[in-house]
């Protein structure tokens, strides 16, 4: 064999190998680099998706404030119990019956709770039914439990009194 002819066989087979060698090294490059633009779109998308929910949780936030405040109208504030008794022997005397609380329980926990109220009202049959009614349909979250209705006539008097013993379960919240 000739040298020059050796000499080029040996520079094609460098080239050659050095072509390959290229080829394979942009081979892992490339699959290297296209692994982690696939994780890097699985990121877009994962942030893009969360984006969503906390675009969708923030345009739902100011309905949730508007139905909270709803609710919160139809719940007693534990911390206005006193005043909503004292309204509830007012709204007795203006119905022509009085109203005595004989008790008040429950009304523990948080946030929503509930409490049961004992109420005693004495007066005229439409007295007490009204003024019960207007307790049970009053401004708050109101349930009539019990009910027992009694009559009878005062020493002296040729006037039928009515008696009503009602247990009342109202809706409560803690004041925030």
């Amino acid at each position: 064999m000739n040298r020059p002819l050796l000499l080029h066989a040996l520079v094609a087979l460098a080239l050659l190998v050095i072509a390959l060698s290229a080829v394979v090294g942009t081979s892992i490059v490339l699959v290297s680099t296209e692994k982690e633009a696939d994780r890097l779109a699985a990121q877009i998308e994962e942030k893009q998706a969360e984006m969503l929910r906390v675009a969708a949780a923030k345009a739902a936030l100011p309905l949730l404030v508007e139905a909270e405040g709803k609710l919160a109208k139809h719940s007693l504030q534990t911390s206005d119990i006193v005043p909503f008794l004292e309204e509830l022997e007012r709204l007795g005397r203006v119905q022509g019956a009085d109203v005595e609380v004989l008790s008040v329980t429950g009304g523990q926990g948080n946030p929503a709770q509930r409490f049961s109220l004992s109420l005693k009202v004495s007066g005229s049959y439409d007295a007490v039914a009204r003024t019960i009614g207007r307790i049970e349909y009053g401004p708050y979250d109101t349930q009539l439990t019990t009910l027992t209705i009694d009559s009878g006539f005062a020493e002296g008097s040729k006037n039928r009194t009515w008696t009503a013993a009602a247990v009342f379960s109202i809706g409560a919240s803690a004041t925030n």
